[in-house]
């Protein structure tokens, strides 16, 4: 039962962090490495059209945990699913 529950644990946090179980991305969201001169909200606009880039910027941050708006190239960030 501890495995388990351990199991869980993981893939909980996995999952909080935008990883799937197997180590790839949660279904419908994506990876993407920075490029030099990308910005959160140049990302937003490109991979999640449709919203308010706002709001996509928003996303970005907490589907990677960001506290600020920089981005540095070579960054692997997680763009949540539309």
């Amino acid at each position: 039962m501890a495995a388990a529950v351990l199991l869980g644990t993981s893939v909980l946090a996995a999952s909080a962090a935008g990883v799937g179980p197997f180590g790839g991305p949660v279904s419908g969201e994506r990876i993407v490495v920075v490029e030099s001169g990308q910005t959160l909200s140049g990302l937003a606009e490109s991979y999640l059209p449709g919203r308010v880039i706002g709001d996509g910027v928003a996303a970005i941050q907490i589907a990677n945990g960001l506290s600020s708006e920089h981005v540095q190239a070579g960054q692997r960030l997680v763009i949540p699913a539309r």
